[in-house]
């Protein structure tokens, strides 16, 4: 992998991480998902449950793939750690 790729792996790595780390994020998701539980719990029609069910579920997939950002930047600084630390032949 080329170290472009591996430096941009990194920043959106620490932009992901930022955003799991983020008050402001994490209570707007939270926010999110417990309005969508209230209107599931209160709705008689199956089809609306199904619906709002699958968005909580979307919460939980967004915030899984930024959590895998994050581990996907890990493994791409690791890498450009490896790349500086091998000594260049003269």
């Amino acid at each position: 992998m080329s170290e472009d790729k591996l430096r941009k792996d990194v920043v959106r790595g620490n932009e992901a991480d930022g955003l799991l780390k983020s008050e402001v994020f994490n209570h707007g998701i939270s926010q999110i998902r417990e309005g969508l539980i209230n209107k599931w719990m209160l709705t008689t029609d199956a089809m609306e449950r199904d619906r709002i069910w699958m968005s909580v579920n979307l919460l939980e997939k967004i915030t899984a793939a930024l959590v895998v950002c994050v581990g996907d930047g890990r493994i791409a600084q690791a890498e450009i750690d490896a790349i500086v630390a091998v000594p260049k032949a003269a």
